[in-house]
């Protein structure tokens, strides 16, 4: 067991000694924190002796702490998980010797310089001089720091480790900043397309590298879906996203992107499929290394390429077979195009627009037809309100997940599913007409039961989606569905 011989009262010990150029250092306040709790909990202070020594006592084995030195205007630390004895020594004889060389072998001046230790925390600052050159003094050897400063808003660090030496030494080279994309390349990007009722929904990530020499600084990305796609979501914060009627959208990375690194966006929105056939398109903004399509293959849904992609093939992921599309060296400008062929009800079809029925040879009630048309215009007019619901139903199952997975508290997981049940019955309460014979409690009742069916039937939905898809595994599925198959019902 984990925390047995705590349970059993046993108490272990911590002891060390501080020092400098080897001689011992007396009189040194020494505190000793315990990280088991969600504030660092002082749990005693002592001094260094004569000798440079310390001792802590009658302390909880398998626990973790965090010893602390105040000397010299700075503050070390070292983490200790507890067993029995441990043995911190304190050897402030080390000298890093840091070299700050800007664009052309420039050396930089007067840039402030910090040293961090193992938990992030500041050890010591100085300054680089007119050689480039900052020099930290009376370092313990024994552990790992990382040096960082700060250049036209962007900070770099570097690495340092004494490997058994006093003296070490390390290079940070400060580059300059753009903030121009046309760098930038798409290392990687995919696109999963399923068959969703008489939709097509889209799973879309796009992974971009900075190929320049320039860190590109804090600004805005292009990219690019459908212009008639909505429900659209993604997995940065809004205000560092912005879409356009023309289906271009910008958005922010929100901190620099080095020189060879990348950064990725996930976006979900949907299309609709209500025409026999249509051509999905896709804009490629920078050049593209590779592209992929996964289009999930059944009986509703046919494709083939037309330009930019090939198939290459069918392939199963989880227990679905996509059609796989596949595109390379692609440059700035090209165009995607694939056909994609729906299978839909004549009904479906009735509902897309009032045009198609000129060209049904088919006799069908009136009353039947303007059902579909009253339908169809609510959903559209409906849309900017339940991307917001369809928000709230993607949140309440990752913080479903969460919970299982000891992240979130119940409280917190109660809270996210109030709120989707709120936004899902102001939707209801606006758009059912009020019965004569109802009263305002009746109907209150009504709108309540039928708002907890609805949310749990979304999230059975999406949850089975996920299921498909592999981003959730079949554990994690069978605890949640009972629950929300309970309220469904």
């Amino acid at each position: 067991m984990r925390y047995g011989k705590a349970q059993n009262s046993e108490k272990g010990t911590i002891v060390g000694n501080v020092s400098i150029e080897n001689s011992p250092v007396m009189n040194v306040k020494i505190t000793l924190f315990n990280l088991r709790t969600d504030e660092r909990q002082i749990v005693h202070e002592t001094f260094t002796n004569s000798d440079g020594s310390y001792e802590f006592t009658n302390l909880t084995e398998a626990s973790e702490y965090m010893v602390t030195v105040a000397f010299k205007d700075k503050t070390h630390s070292k983490y200790v998980l507890l067993n029995n004895s441990s043995r911190e020594n304190f050897n402030f004889n080390g000298k890093i010797k840091v070299d700050v060389i800007g664009i052309d072998e420039i050396y930089r001046e007067g840039l402030e310089l910090k040293l961090y230790n193992i938990f992030g925390e500041i050890e010591t600052n100085t300054t680089t001089e007119s050689d480039g050159v900052g020099v930290f003094k009376s370092i313990d050897v024994q552990d790992t720091y990382y040096v960082s400063l700060e250049y036209q808003k962007i900070v770099f660090t570097g690495i340092v480790e004494f490997e058994d030496k006093n003296f070490t030494e390390i290079q940070i080279d400060v580059l300059e900043s753009t903030r121009s994309d046309e760098d930038f390349q798409v290392k990687f990007q995919h696109i999963i397309i399923r068959g969703e009722n008489s939709d097509l929904s889209f799973r879309e990530t796009i992974t971009v590298q900075n190929t320049g020499e320039k860190v590109f600084n804090t600004s805005w990305l292009q990219g690019w879906i459908p212009e008639n796609a909505y429900d659209i979501s993604h997995d940065t914060m809004e205000c560092c996203i912005q879409f356009h009627q023309t289906g271009d959208y910008e958005y922010d990375p929100m901190a620099p992107i080095f020189p060879n690194d990348s950064y990725s966006l996930s976006l979900n929105y949907r299309l609709e499929a209500n025409t026999p056939t249509q051509i999905i398109e896709k804009r490629v903004i920078y050049d593209t290394e590779n592209i992929f399509f996964l289009i999930k293959k059944t009986e509703k849904i046919a494709t083939e390429s037309i330009s930019g992609v090939n198939l290459v093939g069918v392939e199963t992921y989880g227990e679905n077979d996509y059609y796989i599309f596949e595109g390379s060296t692609l440059k700035a400008g090209d165009l995607i195009q694939i056909k994609v062929t729906t299978r839909v009800s004549i009904l479906e079809r009735i509902s897309v627009s009032r045009d198609m029925l000129e060209n049904i040879q088919i006799a069908l009630p009136l009353i039947l037809v303007v059902l579909f048309f009253v339908y169809q215009n609510r959903k559209k007019s409906l849309r900017k309100t339940e991307e917001n619901e369809a928000e709230w139903i993607w949140a309440l199952v990752d913080a479903e997940i969460e919970f299982l997975e000891g992240e979130i508290s119940l409280e917190e997981l109660e809270r996210v599913n109030e709120e989707a049940e709120l936004v899902s019955f102001e939707i209801l309460e606006k758009n059912n007409g009020q019965n004569p014979n109802e009263t305002p409690e009746s109907r209150m009742i009504l709108l309540k039961t039928a708002t907890i069916r609805r949310v749990a039937e979304k999230v059975l939905e999406t949850i089975s989606e996920d299921l498909e898809e592999g981003y959730i595994s079949e554990e994690t599925y069978n605890i949640i569905y009972p629950k929300y198959h309970e309220r469904a019902d």
